[in-house]
């Protein structure tokens, strides 16, 4: 699964091969990914992300379209940030978004920007019924975004490392007003 570019913020996120996976979680990426990616998304900060995702991939070949994938924006020379989902739909065709923005391009309406072209990218996909985000109640800019774009307070779960987290659904099924890349709501 490739997404297109969030028209409004010329976003787009940039699917990975197994091999720059297995080596972005070892620690071993080529001058040239860690050149494009950047020290942050291609360095130790989202190491651990890597790590899990090349782990997943291995017993899960088929989320490798569907996991976090590097954010580029067309004005920036390294990755922003990423952005994908866990896994891909599961049999009751529910993806969970999952986007991580580097600290030195917050504030910019990024994780805004990611988390439209996630639901935009599911709700295209035939698979998917429900659109899933889980965020601490810690953290207000996640919880205003997700309200933002239409999700529904569905209950908690406790993650065993982040603790307990809001879990909110959203139905592939009602389009977003004005099409791929709106926002829902106000």
């Amino acid at each position: 699964m490739t997404s297109s570019p969030s028209p409004a913020s010329g976003l787009r996120a940039v699917p990975l091969t197994t091999s720059e996976l297995d080596a972005l979680a070892a620690g071993t990426a080529s001058d040239e990914v860690r050149r494009r990616l950047g020290p942050y998304v291609g360095g130790e900060p989202l190491r651990w992300l890597w790590e899990i995702r090349a782990a997943q991939v291995r017993e899960r070949p088929q989320d490798l379209p569907w996991i976090a994938r590097p954010l580029h924006r067309d004005d920036a020379t390294v990755a922003v940030g990423a952005a994908g989902f866990h896994t891909a739909p599961d049999d009751e065709g529910a993806v969970e978004i999952s986007y991580e923005i580097d600290p030195a391009f917050r504030g910019r309406g990024l994780a805004t920007a990611a988390a439209e072209m996630l639901v935009a990218e599911a709700i295209a996909s035939p698979e998917v019924r429900t659109v899933v985000a889980s965020v601490s109640p810690t953290n207000a800019a996640s919880l205003r975004i997700v309200r933002r774009l239409g999700f529904v307070k569905v209950g908690e779960v406790e993650d065993p490392e982040d603790g307990i987290e809001e879990v909110f659904h959203l139905s592939a099924s009602a389009p977003l007003p004005g099409g791929p890349g709106a926002v829902r709501g106000s």
